[in-house]
């Protein structure tokens, strides 16, 4: 009976482990799209301020930005961020490459971030979509350059500008 009991736990746990470890389906969005409203701003400080905060969050944003368009309003990039799951007592750590598009209107601007479904190269991950858990730490890596772009677009960087001398 002993032995029984044993055997099913052991079970249990298996088939839990592997139903946290499938990927997210194909109805959840890989998409994350923000929308800021700036009144008073006009396009062309918006662009600048998306693009300085692009070029401060990612180091070299010549590796990120692929396009800069200050006529259009727009910058389009593409990068890579890393997703982690727990697999028994060690952690899988996948890497996933993302497009991000930002652009600018008179009083208004647009991010998104799609993460690109697939094995990027290199990596020796098995998935082409995030587990749950790793999902949830996208939504939050999406969430923060979010936050982090609002601030810049409405000026409240904390810091002082090189106009400031």
């Amino acid at each position: 009976m002993r032995t029984l009991t044993i055997t099913v736990l052991l079970l249990a746990l298996a088939l839990t482990a592997c139903s946290i470890l499938q990927p997210v389906g194909d109805d959840v969005s890989m998409v994350f799209d923000y929308r800021y409203q700036v009144p008073g701003v006009d396009k062309s400080t918006l662009w600048r301020r998306g693009r300085d905060y692009l070029a401060t969050a990612y180091g070299d944003s010549r590796e990120v930005v692929r396009v800069q368009d200050e006529q259009a309003g727009t910058i389009i990039g593409k990068g890579r961020t890393l997703w982690t799951t727990s697999v028994g007592i060690s952690m899988l750590v996948c890497p996933i490459e993302y497009n991000i598009r930002f652009a600018a209107k008179d009083g208004k601007a647009r991010l998104v971030i799609e993460y690109i479904e697939g094995i990027p190269p290199g990596s020796t991950c098995q998935w082409t979509r995030p587990t749950q858990e790793g999902y949830q730490q996208l939504a939050l890596f999406a969430k923060s350059i979010s936050d982090d772009l609002e601030t810049a677009l409405r000026g409240d960087s904390g810091s002082s500008s090189l106009t400031d001398f």
